[in-house]
C-alpha cells in the first residue's frame, strides 16, 4: 500500500490579462475537476492518492498487476478579489500490463462534474 502525494503552488505578481494567469485542473493532476478549472493570480492545488495491489496474474501471454486506488483532491485560486475552493474525490483501478503498459481507468466527482477517464503510460 502506498501513499502519494502531490502539492503545487503558482503565483503571479503584477498586472496580466486573465486568460496568462497559471491554471489547475484535470489537464495538470487534478482528476475530478475538468481542465483548466481554475486560473487565478495565485493557485494551491492539494492531491492525496492511496494505492494498493488488489492481485497478480502470472502466466506466459500477459502476465499483469491490478491495483486500487481512491483520491482526494483540493484546489484554491485567488484573483484580484474574487477567492474560489473546490474538493473532489476519484476512484479507479490501476493495469499494469507485463510491465510494460500502464492504464489507469477512474471515476471522478467534485461539484458540477462527475467524470470518467483514462490515463495511460509506459513503463522500463
Amino acid at each position: 500500500m502506498v501513499l502519494a502525494v502531490n502539492t503545487g503552488l503558482a503565483m503571479q505578481y503584477g498586472e496580466t490579462d486573465w486568460f496568462l494567469t497559471p491554471s489547475i485542473g484535470a489537464n495538470n493532476h487534478l482528476k475530478s475537476f475538468r481542465n483548466d478549472r481554475f486560473r487565478g493570480q495565485s493557485i494551491y492545488y492539494y492531491q492525496a492518492e492511496l494505492r494498493s495491489d488488489l492481485i497478480s496474474i502470472n502466466n506466459r501471454y500477459l502476465p499483469m498487476d491490478i491495483g486500487l486506488t481512491i483520491g482526494y483532491e483540493a484546489a484554491h485560486a485567488k484573483y484580484s478579489n474574487i477567492s474560489k475552493s473546490m474538493d473532489g474525490v476519484s476512484i479507479g483501478l490501476s493495469f499494469n500490463i507485463g510491465d510494460l503498459i500502464l492504464l489507469h481507468p477512474y471515476y471522478a466527482r467534485a461539484e458540477k462534474l462527475n467524470a470518467f477517464g483514462l490515463s495511460m503510460g509506459y513503463s522500463y
